[in-house]
């Protein structure tokens, strides 16, 4: 029953992006299975693209780990694209749910993302993280080197804490990847 809060949290998130004729069931949140729910791979197998690995940890405002924490991941595909042209849903189709370990912990791998086909955003990945007793905290990340981040892109991510540029680097597979850590306000 600990673990109601959290559920509901994510149900209520999906159904948020969910276009009103097609509401999300618990399946199509893709919540975790694995014995290890820390540790989550969103994007399928076969899914074109460079793979990107996100690492942190959820804490809490004094810095201590939070643990049992959903970390809700999701991203465009390498063309810009949350679904197909013709699909009948807004639900992003490459999403996941971790759920943070006892030292709050989490690692979720999906492919890296492109920008909108417009052109005008630069690519990025959302985190949506809660966890009982705080505060939803949704995060849209950038890459730094993105050829469409702007002055103003940089000025809009200085004034915001949920809009975050990381750097990544290249891991030995050749994977990309990043570190960083979340801290959630209590309630």
């Amino acid at each position: 029953m600990k673990q109601l809060p959290c559920v509901l949290a994510l149900i209520s998130l999906f159904a948020l992006t969910a276009a009103c004729d097609d509401p999300p069931s618990i399946t199509d949140a893709r919540a975790p299975s694995d014995p290890d729910s820390s540790r989550i791979t969103i994007c399928e197998p076969h899914e074109p693209g460079e793979r990107l690995t996100i690492r942190g940890r959820v804490l809490d405002d004094r810095g201590m780990p939070l643990s049992k924490a959903a970390v809700i991941a999701y991203n465009a595909d390498r063309n810009g694209l949350y679904n197909p042209p013709d699909s009948p849903t807004r639900v992003p189709r490459i999403r996941g749910v971790a759920v943070s370990a006892d030292d709050g912990s989490f690692r979720v791998t999906t492919v890296r993302p492109g920008a909108y086909p417009s052109g005008t955003d630069p690519a990025h990945l959302h985190l949506e993280v809660v966890a009982p007793a705080h505060h939803l905290r949704s995060m849209e990340i950038w890459f730094e080197g993105d050829p469409l981040i702007t002055a103003e892109h940089r000025r809009r991510a200085a004034a915001s804490p949920n809009t975050v540029l990381v750097e990544l680097s290249r891991a030995p597979s050749g994977a990309w990847e990043f570190s960083r850590d979340i801290r959630l306000q209590g309630n």
